[in-house]
């Protein structure tokens, strides 16, 4: 499973379950915070506020 099919799942869970914020964050292992802002910026993209940590 790709990044933007694992945003896009989560993202429709969340809907789904009526929220409209989430908060993403990463760890220290190589590009998690790419990885972290790329899932934020999809989430951000389906209309979800997203804050990243």
């Amino acid at each position: 499973m790709t990044r933007p099919h694992l945003a896009g799942a989560y993202g429709l869970f969340l809907q789904e379950r009526g929220e409209t914020r989430v908060v993403v964050g990463h760890d220290t292992r190589f590009m998690a915070e790419t990885f972290g802002r790329a899932f934020a910026a999809h989430l951000s993209g389906m209309g979800l506020e997203v804050f990243c940590w």
